[in-house]
């Protein structure tokens, strides 16, 4: 399995609501269509977590079978992505604590970033997305979890705000000191170079 979809289709929100309305009632296309849609992202942000493929993989299949399993309760009081991210969440810390495992697959990060958007807010610096991953350490781990999931899941501030449950000027602040860290950190290793 691909674990980025590069001809994902999007959908728009009336299409989505549609799509869950009838897979609810058990339809599997329509589930398998919600699974093509939201896969990368949830796989992006589950394995910028771990840095492991296979368990990446095992953790997002167990997100969408969860997901599959809790239809018939569920209710679009919350966007689709925003509950399957709670499910990975609870699925994380569930598994691993606010433990991070340490050692990264090189070519596995570099896949997953180099089809994530970090362009739209870059950091003005000529540097690699690995080398910014690698920064992270400077990072709160609330500040790693608001980029995780504002590059990585490519959610807005909004929703961001809700599965953390923060206001949304408190995510836009933690979001841009992060921002602001990197810079620094960032422009440091440029001008080393």
């Amino acid at each position: 399995m691909s674990h980025l979809n590069k001809n994902t289709v999007i959908y728009s929100v009336g299409e989505v609501k549609e799509l869950v309305k009838q897979a609810k009632s058990g339809n599997h296309s329509s589930f398998a269509k919600l699974y093509e849609a939201f896969f990368t992202p949830v796989y992006r942000y589950v394995f910028s977590r771990i840095h492991d493929k296979d368990i990446s993989d095992d953790i997002v299949q167990t997100v969408f079978i969860k997901w599959w399993g809790s239809l018939p309760n569920y209710e679009l009081r919350i966007s689709p992505l925003q509950y399957l991210f709670v499910i990975a969440r609870r699925l994380l810390i569930d598994n691993y604590g606010k433990a991070q495992f340490s050692s990264l697959d090189e070519k596995g990060i570099l896949e997953i970033v180099d089809e994530t958007p970090l362009a739209d807010e870059s950091l003005d610096i000529k540097i690699t997305t690995e080398q910014v991953l690698e920064q992270f350490k400077h990072l709160s781990e609330l500040q790693q979890e608001v980029l995780r999931l504002h590059f990585f899941a490519e959610l807005n501030t909004e929703e961001i705000a809700q599965l953390i449950n923060k206001k949304e000027d408190t995510v836009r602040q933690i979001k841009h000191r992060a921002l602001t860290t990197l810079r620094v950190v960032t422009k440091s290793i440029n001008d080393n170079n």
